[in-house]
């Protein structure tokens, strides 16, 4: 055996890897969004392949006739509706973030939580054994304002409740009293500034109208996989055939892993499409943290302020400001001080 053979079995002498190598590689790959742009113009076209992927979710949609204007009186101009693309898709964490930014940045809000599964009052601090909500006062005749919650961190928001079996009569009950919550909210003494957060199930149907007339935003959170793009249409008309102005509907990518091909052609086909107009040029990466604060039932806010995806919300949420209904600034003695 040659000499320059037995070298190549010597041990190379590698430094150790440091935090500041770690660091680089973070941002290169996973905190800066254009981190595969060289991947990315490559695969520009990489939407050919996916014949699921492409078809009538990317065409324009023919205008229904409004049903009513009345919704319209009923929505708050300063409301925000968090949905999901078609169920499974659950939009919690999304609205949970949501919630507990623009708190911090002192606006007066209340988050309610339409989905039965119940969980946006984990990410917010309230005790998992406690059964009580929006559901559970209206089944048994009490106020549902009796049933808001005040976090540890000073946020307001209204569990949906167990409802259990009793689900399938709530849900008919409001079919009864369309608009009911909206209008009820409207007569609360609240601020200018007010906010509504709404966390939006997809069915039943009854609950997801009920979401709709909340809000005069409407942002739809979608996975990147192919069930949300062919999951456009459907959602579409029923946000126009409930008086939704397709303009104040705006989507985020949620989920989203840049490593993975499949995500990558999905947001390049939704930045390519009809939507890209309306879509957050900033994705809600995949992150293991938000799980973890789940489990301890906090917000990344608190516990792990530094994380990738604390950063996509706050750049999210800047965004959905400058998107949404301008309404009064919080007057904020931090702000002034600054």
């Amino acid at each position: 055996m040659r000499k320059s053979d037995l070298e190549l079995l010597e041990p190379i002498n590698m430094r150790p890897v440091t935090a500041k190598d770690i660091e680089h590689l973070y941002h290169q790959w996973t905190r800066e969004l254009d981190g595969y742009r060289e991947i990315q113009v490559y695969e520009a076209a990489a939407q050919s392949n996916w014949p699921l992927m492409s078809g009538a979710w990317n065409q324009p949609f023919p205008l229904p006739p409004r049903v009513s204007t009345s919704n319209d009186a009923n929505r708050s101009n300063s409301g925000l509706t968090v949905v999901g693309s078609h169920g499974g898709i659950d939009p919690t964490s999304v609205t949970a973030h949501l919630t507990a930014g623009f708190h911090q940045e002192g606006w007066p809000l209340l988050a309610v939580d339409l989905c039965p599964t119940n969980t946006l009052r984990l990410y917010l601090g309230m005790d998992k054994a406690d059964t009580a909500g929006l559901a559970t006062q209206w089944l048994s005749g009490e106020p549902w304002y009796e049933a808001i919650y005040r976090g540890a961190r000073g946020w307001d928001f209204l569990p949906f409740g167990e409802a259990g079996p009793a689900i399938d009569r709530f849900a008919a009950s409001l079919v009864e009293r369309p608009g009911w919550l909206a209008e009820d909210i409207s007569r609360l003494d609240v601020p200018d500034n007010f906010r509504v957060i709404c966390n939006c199930p997809r069915h039943p149907y009854s609950l997801f109208e009920e979401g709709i007339r909340l809000a005069q935003t409407i942002l739809v959170v979608l996975e990147p996989d192919p069930l949300s793009l062919t999951a456009i249409p459907s959602l579409l008309s029923d946000l126009l055939r409930l008086g939704v102005d397709e303009r104040q509907i705006l989507f985020v990518l949620n989920g989203f892993l840049p490593s993975r091909q499949l995500d990558r052609d999905v947001r390049n086909n939704l930045q390519t499409s009809r939507l890209q107009s309306r879509l957050s040029p900033i994705p809600v990466h995949q992150d293991e943290f938000i799980r973890e604060a789940l489990a301890t039932q906090k917000t990344l806010f608190d516990y792990c302020p530094h994380s990738q995806a604390v950063h996509d919300f706050t750049l999210l949420r800047i965004w959905l400001k400058a998107r949404m209904n301008p309404v009064q600034q919080p007057d904020n003695p931090e702000s002034r001080s600054a």
